[in-house]
């Protein structure tokens, strides 16, 4: 049998097509771990202060590439069957910009991709979505004064990252003039429920107070989903022009009367 060359290469494209398209799709919609702690993130310089005399800020993620970027610039075969699949309605449902932020100590934001599938000129058509977790280290006691706007303020600065998404790209670096091809379907904005919390749905049961903490002083995350919610108008007015429709979720169920078309 003779020896294959050390330097000879795999005929990916001897493959039989289907074969190439479950490839894509595993590489399309592959993610990347959820961060286990903020020790996990790299931290970086910060994008602005979100007030102009606050000192909350914004962090940049750490940059990944998209998924897809190497295929694309390796062959004009694949680069066209790529093309077909994100036109396919099956994988469109899945293909999606993934983002987790982690509020922490109501203070800062630590966004982080889990998954950017293809560079921006594919993806018009699909799913920006991000999770929101909140980290204790906020006070549990009510203060006097100012502290709805305090609590509101994180809801705000999420309403920012998802403009500066749009403003910047998923680089989020700072550009000369405001990109407009960053465009997508849907923008889902998911609160996560810490484990261990009850399982309710949270549109079932009285409305909690919009200052509720939980034992390690984060703010409740179905405070968090009100107060998104109560901000519909604002993400109408961002996002006009940039996606189609807007959902707000509580741990992955969306309550259909808030979703949006924009």
């Amino acid at each position: 049998m003779a020896m294959q060359s050390p330097h000879s290469h795999f005929q990916f494209l001897s493959l039989p097509r289907e074969i190439r398209d479950l490839i894509y799709t595993s590489l399309l919609t592959s993610s990347t771990p959820l961060p286990s702690s903020l020790g996990s993130l790299t931290k970086t310089t910060t994008i602005f202060p979100f007030w102009q005399l606050d000192t909350r800020f914004i962090h940049i993620p750490p940059n990944i590439s998209p998924n897809a970027q190497g295929l694309l610039a390796s062959n004009t075969q694949i680069r066209s069957e790529l093309k077909d699949k994100f036109s396919r309605p099956g994988l469109r449902c899945s293909l999606k910009y993934h983002l987790d932020c982690m509020i922490v100590r109501d203070s800062e934001l630590f966004p982080s991709w889990r998954c950017i599938p293809a560079p921006v000129t594919y993806m018009s058509d699909h799913l920006f979505q991000i999770d929101v977790r909140s980290i204790g280290g906020g006070s549990t006691e009510p203060k006097a004064s100012g502290s709805g706007r305090q609590w509101m303020t994180s809801s705000f600065k999420v309403l920012e990252l998802i403009e500066e998404f749009f403003n910047r790209g998923p680089t989020f670096r700072r550009v000369s003039k405001i990109r407009e091809d960053v465009q997508v379907d849907t923008v889902l904005v998911n609160v996560v429920k810490p484990d261990g919390l009850s399982e309710e749905e949270p549109w079932e049961r009285p409305k909690r107070r919009r200052t509720a903490r939980l034992p390690d002083g984060s703010l409740h995350p179905f405070s968090m989903y009100e107060m998104l919610v109560g901000h519909v108008p604002t993400f109408k007015r961002t996002l006009q022009g940039r996606a189609k429709r807007l959902r707000i979720a509580y741990d992955d169920h969306v309550s259909e009367h808030i979703i949006e078309k924009l």
